[in-house]
């Protein structure tokens, strides 16, 4: 694995996170072992990241950084969705990664790792949330973000801007960043409406709540068609999509 660290440096802080675990009476279940942490948000590509130490104990997931501790990792396995094998471009070249989805207290984190052995990690990690493992490579299991404008329609099927912030497709949910969370198993249809000219197309999703109702939400960003088309690709059952107009918002009253 290629260390932006020298060896002696991430090897002596390991035997040294080692030490710390077992001082502090830590029941560890994995590692830890030499790993690069190449972020905790979603993003499109990766960069360099930061060297450290990365294992599992108390239940945790776990890693601290050699030089700085900016990308340091706590995180209990409870908050733990979806743990997978994925092919990542990361140090100039293709390699497989652990990604690790979690659903944390201050929104949804995406947690990547480059290691010497991902896959026994991975699996210790599901074990210890029984999760299943998945294995994605070489490919992503995940798509974007991109920004958006969030959209709601009344009741005269008019759409209205919400809000503006990060659309994400995970494996399993469709996230409007950092907060809300739609499964991918929920989605009932998806419509992509083409506005006046000029105007971002409108990616429009129908969804199931849990209670069994229907709700929509639109959002509106770039290249809605290959948003659709890979939220329909990540489904089991892919859901319908149809194309259309989006609706003018009524003019407001004259007073």
């Amino acid at each position: 694995m290629f260390r932006w660290w020298p060896p002696h440096t991430t090897d002596a802080h390991v035997v040294a996170t080692r030490s710390a675990w077992a001082r502090a009476g830590k029941r560890v279940h994995w590692g830890p072992s030499a790993a690069h942490c190449l972020g905790h948000r979603p993003q499109r590509r990766y960069g360099r990241g930061v060297a450290g130490a990365l294992g599992l104990a108390d239940a945790h997931l776990l890693f601290n950084g050699a030089r700085t501790q900016r990308l340091d990792v706590h995180l209990p396995a409870e908050q733990v969705r979806w743990v997978g094998l994925v092919g990542v471009r990361a140090f100039w070249r293709q390699q497989t990664a652990l990604m690790v989805h979690a659903e944390a207290m201050d929104g949804w984190r995406v947690f990547v790792f480059t290691l010497a052995d991902p896959l026994a990690l991975a699996e210790a990690l599901a074990r210890l949330c029984a999760l299943p493992v998945h294995d994605s490579r070489p490919a992503r299991p995940d798509y974007g973000p991109s920004e958006a404008v969030q959209l709601r329609q009344d009741v005269y099927g008019a759409w209205h801007a919400q809000t503006t912030g990060q659309l994400y497709l995970a494996p399993e949910w469709l996230l409007f960043c950092p907060h809300e969370a739609i499964p991918l198993a929920q989605i009932r249809r998806l419509d992509v409406l083409q506005g006046e000219t000029n105007a971002r197309p409108l990616l429009r999703v129908e969804y199931a709540h849990a209670e069994g109702q229907t709700a929509a939400v639109g959002f509106a960003l770039p290249h809605a068609q290959a948003w659709a088309e890979a939220i329909r690709a990540r489904m089991h059952t892919p859901a319908p999509l149809y194309q259309g107009r989006k609706r003018k918002a009524p003019p407001s009253p004259r007073l």
